[in-house]
């Protein structure tokens, strides 16, 4: 019957235990051939230390859990550490040899050498290991939510279909002018949650640095997220727009605009809630400017970055995916009432 190969942990604590038995036998002649065992004695403990160490971290990395693969690679870093110390020492005392000079005790070096190098070896490859683990395990998270995502942004899209659809056949065929009324407006929100849905996959590609940016008319996208926004809020939205305004970004930009523009409507208390959505050329920058007529932002939130106004919010994602765009976002300090964000994205060629 075939026995089974010592798993790599065992392998470990073998090379430990076979430098220390080599230093115990070394050390041992040495008591026999001076009177005084203070230096033999220090010298084995100086030996052996590592060497036990290598047994001690061999029942360690059996219990820490790692796969056998990353079990062998431990061993194989560790017996390189060992070859390598040892190969480096053997050559300076072969050079100093070569040179005629006297050496002391070279058997004491190499073996120190060997269990000084397993030790490193054994650090050296446990970091590895670990590196590769947690490399190994943010893949399958990213894996898992990237199929989460996938599965949800389906589920959702046939669901709000199936809502819209209804809702477009209750509008149609009903008398009742509030009721149809009613349902024109759920179409709308399931409309823009449809169209937020298609965004998170956009959002998702650009976090993830998997966005293929390219040139988006930011005009274009001022207007259809000004008309959206305008749409559901109860306020005025106007916008002052060059006829193209080409920048570096891809088709999340459309939630950096929408969010700023919708959270301009929705914090608006002004007895005429207005926005105003203006972009402008600046040299080899495009800049946006969201600018309301509401309560405007504290003093202690104008900061260089919108993050500092919204942490959590709609601010803060725009910030984010302007980051990743090459881009800046801030808070703008204004004499009149109201708040303005400015948002400043490279031209496109």
């Amino acid at each position: 019957m075939r026995q089974p190969v010592a798993g790599p942990s065992r392998l470990v604590a073998l090379l430990g235990v076979m430098l220390a038995a080599t230093a115990v036998v070394h050390h041992a002649s040495e008591l026999t051939a001076v009177s005084e065992p203070t230096g033999p004695l220090l010298s084995l403990a100086l030996d052996a230390l590592p060497a036990g160490g290598l047994v001690y971290a061999s029942v360690w990395l059996q219990r820490a859990g790692y796969s056998r693969d990353h079990e062998w690679r431990v061993l194989v870093c560790c017996c390189l550490g060992a070859v390598t110390f040892t190969t480096i020492t053997g050559a300076s005392l072969a050079i100093r040899a070569h040179e005629g000079r006297t050496l002391a005790e070279p058997s004491f070096s190499l073996l120190l050498s060997a269990s000084m190098g397993g030790a490193a070896g054994f650090v050296a490859g446990y970091f590895y290991v670990r590196a590769l683990a947690d490399a190994d395990r943010a893949r399958r998270a990213n894996d898992a939510l990237s199929f989460v995502n996938d599965v949800l942004r389906h589920d959702l899209r046939n669901t709000l279909n199936v809502v819209n659809g209804n809702a477009s056949l209750v509008a149609e065929r009903t008398d009742n002018g509030e009721l149809a009324s009613r349902a024109t407006a759920i179409q709308d929100q399931t409309d823009e949650a449809l169209h937020r849905i298609e965004s998170a996959g956009e959002m998702v590609a650009t976090l993830t640095e998997d966005a293929d940016l390219h040139a988006v008319d930011l005009a274009d996208v001022a207007v259809e997220c000004a008309d959206r926004v305008a749409g559901a809020h109860d306020v005025t939205v106007e916008t002052d727009l060059p006829d193209s305004a080409p920048v570096v970004a891809d088709d999340g930009v459309g939630s950096v605009v929408h969010n700023l523009v919708e959270n301009a409507a929705e914090h608006n208390d002004a007895d005429d809630p207005r926005v105003v959505v203006a972009v402008q050329r600046d040299g080899d920058r495009t800049r946006l400017e969201v600018t309301d007529n509401g309560p405007g932002f504290d003093d202690s939130a104008v900061h260089d970055s919108i993050d500092a106004v919204d942490d959590a919010g709609g601010l803060r994602l725009a910030g984010t995916l302007v980051d990743h765009y090459g881009g800046d976002a801030w808070a703008k300090d204004t004499d009149a009432p109201g708040a303005t964000v400015v948002v400043d994205l490279p031209q496109a060629t």
